[in-house]
């Protein structure tokens, strides 16, 4: 339990002690939900036994003010203490080196866990005088919450930016988790860092009070309470404050570096230049070979070993296999019903980039996939005529592509998007909608997976599968040490395939700690309408 407090003052006990030899005292918890709860609490009163003897009323007079003067100073040596005490009692651990954060230089006065069991979001609102560079965040994790959480970082009007895990651990004190990669956040703008937890929490009431919180960049607001929380079973964006309090999620910036360009946060981020994340979705008109190009046939080699090697506006017939860095492929067609992957990027190599390409697998049944392997990205890719559009492994972004019209069999088991493991995928904006008879749009096998992490599926529209999207973990069946920020966020699912976008439903095995949010139906019926 937390009374009610402010910073640098005494704490505020509520309610009126009764005339008795017991008496009660009112104390006020500042749950999240509100209202308070009122939990009375007992004492054994320490008012002296004995008789009083007559004064004259001047002595009476006298010895009164005395003894309101004595109390007064009494009163005032206690508040001094308890204000100095509470200056210096604060539990303070600076962030990592190279960082600073808002929370920095201040901390819970103990490690005391709130007794709410409730599931709930806790968030701190913060803005940027600057572009700055975000690494991680921290949370102050109080005695006896041994629970991993996972956090989230949202933009103002809730989108998912990314997320991480504060690992499990028995040790109560301030924990830092960095994100997998740096996020760049924009001066001006408006950003939530929030973690969920069920089983407590450290808080204050109370401490933003003040004025606004400002380092390294980042300032709290001061037009409305920065703490904010939600409850819920899953992660979700909160928004609802109470009584200025302070929720001890704290975000970490750099201090040593640059900030890169900034993540926008409307609409979803591109990460090659020439994206069209737009209010159209990919389609043939604008992936693939762009129109009035003109293609020669490619006579370089299947195998790349040279780094560095770009194929620009071939027509290229053969299956290649990629085993140099910084390869890149554009404005060409990869035509080829014999190959078991029509690009293989899993030879250790890196940066290879497929922008404005269409995969054309010709209707090939005996093959897997358009593409397959890690360290790639495919950009207004068109990929078509294979069993699966891709096989994803880490390091991996697909966006502003359109897969559809895979080749099928009754065992074939078609997949638009599969991940049999990743540290890092990105599939943001695209179209894939997979025919009937096909296992789903999207889906992270982490059966099949060492790891399950980093994954970002937003902004797509999607349909089709036995469900249209697998998120990555079902509780009881999948192995949750694998698993970490995964987000599914601000998709549309169509009603084109099923009438409920898969046979069976848009989405399955996304059990917390997947981030599931913003996710809306097409069309249909429910045209608009939240998914769940």
């Amino acid at each position: 339990m937390h009374r009610e407090r402010h910073v640098g003052g005494t704490p505020h006990l509520t309610g009126q002690p009764e005339r008795r030899g017991r008496s009660a005292e009112i104390a006020v918890r500042a749950r999240p939900g509100g209202p308070p709860i009122m939990q009375p609490q007992t004492r054994t009163s320490a008012r002296p036994r004995g008789r009083f003897k007559w004064l004259p009323a001047v002595l009476q007079w006298r010895s009164a003010a005395a003894l309101l003067l004595g109390l007064s100073a009494l009163l005032l040596s206690v508040s001094s203490a308890t204000t100095a005490s509470a200056e210096t009692a604060r539990i303070v651990t600076a962030p990592p080196t190279g960082t600073t954060s808002l929370l920095a230089t201040t901390g819970p006065t103990s490690t005391t866990r709130d007794p709410d069991r409730d599931s709930v979001e806790l968030g701190l609102r913060f803005s940027a005088t600057a572009n700055e560079t975000l690494t991680g965040l921290r949370f102050f994790r109080a005695g006896g919450d041994v629970q991993a959480h996972q956090a989230t970082l949202w933009s103002s009007t809730g989108r998912v930016l990314t997320t991480l895990t504060f690992a499990a651990r028995s040790t109560a004190g301030w924990q830092y988790a960095s994100f997998a990669s740096p996020v760049a956040i924009s001066a001006n703008e408006t950003y939530v860092a929030s973690y969920h937890v069920s089983d407590g929490y450290a808080a204050e009431t109370g401490f933003f009070t003040g004025d606004p919180l400002s380092a390294g960049g980042l300032v709290t607001s001061a037009a409305a309470s920065p703490g904010v929380y939600a409850y819920g079973d899953t992660a979700k964006f909160p928004t609802n404050t109470y009584k200025a309090s302070n929720y001890w999620i704290d975000p970490v910036v750099s201090t040593t570096s640059a900030a890169p360009e900034p993540t926008a946060t409307e609409p979803p981020p591109a990460d090659t230049a020439g994206s069209t994340t737009s209010g159209t979705f990919p389609n043939a008109d604008n992936t693939g070979v762009p129109a009035g190009t003109t293609l020669s046939s490619y006579t370089g080699p299947t195998t790349i070993t040279t780094a560095g090697t770009v194929i620009d506006s071939k027509k290229i017939t053969g299956c290649l296999n990629i085993k140099a860095d910084n390869v890149t492929i554009k404005n060409s067609l990869i035509q080829s019903g014999g190959c078991f992957f029509n690009v293989l990027s899993d030879n250790g190599n890196t940066g290879l980039k497929l922008t404005d390409v269409e995969i054309d697998g010709q209707g090939n049944t005996s093959g897997d996939s358009a593409i397959n392997g890690s360290n790639f990205s495919c950009l207004r890719c068109d990929l078509h005529g294979t069993v699966d559009g891709a096989k994803a492994g880490s390091n991996v972004v697909i966006q502003d592509s359109y897969i559809h019209d895979l080749s099928m069999t009754s065992g074939s088991h078609n997949d638009g998007i599969q991940s049999l493991g990743t540290t890092s995928l990105r599939i943001v904006h695209n179209t894939i909608i997979i025919k009937a008879g096909s296992t789903s749009a999207i889906i992270l096998s982490t059966g099949s997976a060492s790891n399950m992490r980093n994954v970002l599926i937003d902004s797509n529209l999607l349909g089709g599968g036995a469900y249209t999207v697998y998120g990555g973990y079902l509780a009881g069946t999948d192995d949750l040490s694998k698993v970490s920020n995964i987000s599914i966020t601000n998709n549309q699912f169509t009603t084109q395939i099923f009438p409920k976008s898969g046979a069976y439903g848009p989405l399955t095995s996304t059990d917390s700690p997947v981030v599931v949010s913003g996710n809306t139906w097409y069309d249909g019926p429910n045209a608009g309408k939240s998914v769940y």
